[in-house]
């Protein structure tokens, strides 16, 4: 790996890593070279055993991933056909309940092993995914490979040693930090708080004699892009891109355009999500998602419990890089429109047309807007059930659901994150625990994703 080490990391001191061996750092330099230089043996190995997939998989992935799962995923072990008679139809529809247990993990990996992270919950009851290297290196890696390959600019100024991806987020609980990706010639991914704009880059990635950064590719939600705009721009700063990766909630035609205007580069957009990974990509004809065949399958069920293509409704998810933990025709939150055909790009297969009920909720507050998954440290782990809605600027209404009384514990908790706002706070009866309404809730009468 000497290309990694010629162009010349920055020099600090090496920082710690966290439980799941992401390098964390401080909020503006970025990881330490030296700790991302001792993660790439790691990577490297789990990108091998992706590529033994790969073989193994030959040119039917879906095929393969069935295969192992009725041989070593107990929740299917009862399935176990002929192999000539194997195919999609025959699994049954799964959701967060179905996956969440242990029958759902696959007994050819040891679960001490694999790497894992949780959805927000922001739905229903947050679900822990868990990953098999292989699956974690194609998710986290070979993701930005397939939006290169799609942006021959930003593939064309990918140098190895220096950031290739850098992705933002508007989530203070996210992890800083960073890693090499062998799949991106060797070049930096960096995970940054997306308010600090291209602040500590300069050891990162090239600045031009004007003082412009040169970034390949941004990644992030759209809202988070957004603050990485207004943190250039208040403080100033000129930023070069070569394309923006926007995934995670509703990519809107108002906001794509002011991300392209202010940043001056090609906008693709990703149906993305923890259980499925990448999933669809769109292309330069804005036509739709386009369903990645060697990802993910995608079908939509209807009123009447029917799976179907060609239709509006629930999208129901086949991923196939997934090995611990076979995500198989599973019921999503996401509702779309899924049409079969051709695009004048040269694609042909599935096409998410059109995508609906993948806003994220934001809290206006005095100080800016405020990601609602903030909340989850306040009320994970404490309550059975919450509901929090905005209903005024500076009010706030909160319905928990616990066996001890939390009030305080919350009020605190609001009001260091949303500041001298008006709480109201009321604790349910701890019944017997059934409810129609979600467990995990937010909402806000003041705006939607889109109007941040």
């Amino acid at each position: 790996m000497a290309s990694c080490t010629e162009t010349g990391f920055p020099r600090w001191s090496p920082i710690r890593s966290d439980a799941k061996g992401v390098m964390l750092s401080n909020d503006v330099l970025g990881p330490s070279p030296t700790a991302l230089l001792s993660e790439l043996p790691e990577i490297l190995a789990a990108r091998e055993a992706l590529l033994r997939r790969f073989s193994q998989s030959k040119t039917d992935r879906l095929f393969a991933l069935l295969k192992h799962t009725v041989s070593t995923v107990p929740r299917y072990l009862y399935l176990a056909p002929n192999e000539a008679e194997l195919s999609l139809d025959q699994f049954p529809l799964s959701n967060r309940t179905t996956l969440a247990q242990e029958v759902s993990l696959s007994r050819s990996f040891d679960k001490s092993r694999l790497s894992y992270c949780t959805t927000s919950g922001s739905t229903g009851a947050p679900l822990t995914v868990y990953r098999d290297a292989a699956s974690r290196y194609e998710c986290y890696f070979e993701s930005y490979r397939l939006v290169a390959d799609r942006a021959p600019a930003a593939l064309e100024s990918i140098r190895p040693g220096r950031c290739g991806v850098l992705a933002v987020s508007d989530n203070r609980l996210k992890p800083i930090g960073g890693a090499i990706n062998p799949s991106l010639k060797n070049s930096v991914m960096l995970w940054r708080q997306a308010g600090l704009g291209a602040t500590g880059l300069e050891p990162w990635c090239d600045v031009t004699a004007s003082g412009t950064y040169c970034l390949p590719i941004v990644a992030g939600r759209p809202s988070a892009i957004l603050a990485f705009i207004r943190g250039i721009q208040s403080q100033g700063q000129r930023v070069r891109v070569a394309a923006v990766l926007c995934s995670g909630e509703n990519l809107y035609t108002n906001v794509r355009r002011q991300i392209k205007s202010a940043l001056a580069a090609e906008v693709y957009e990703a149906y993305t999500s923890r259980e499925g990974g990448i999933m669809a990509l769109s292309c330069g004809n804005q036509s739709g998602l386009h369903v990645i065949a060697d990802r993910a399958r995608l079908e939509v069920l209807e009123s009447g419990g029917v799976a179907k293509e060609n239709r509006r409704g629930t999208l129901i998810v086949t991923n196939l890089e997934n090995w611990a933990m076979p995500t198989i025709r599973y019921i999503t939150d996401d509702s779309a429109v899924l049409e079969t055909g051709k695009c004048a790009c040269g694609f042909e297969g599935s096409t998410v047309v059109t995508m609906y009920g993948r806003d994220s909720v934001y809290f206006l507050t005095r100080s800016g807007p405020i990601n609602s998954s903030l909340l989850d440290p306040i009320f994970e782990s404490h309550c059975l059930e919450y509901h929090v809605c905005q209903q005024e600027k500076e009010r706030f209404d909160v319905a928990y659901r616990s066996r001890a009384d939390l009030s305080a514990h919350i009020r605190q908790g609001l009001t260091r994150l949303l500041g001298d706002v008006a709480i109201y706070i009321k604790r349910q009866s701890d019944d017997d625990g059934t409810s129609k309404r979600p467990r995990y809730e937010v909402a806000s009468r003041l705006a939607a994703g889109r109007d941040i």
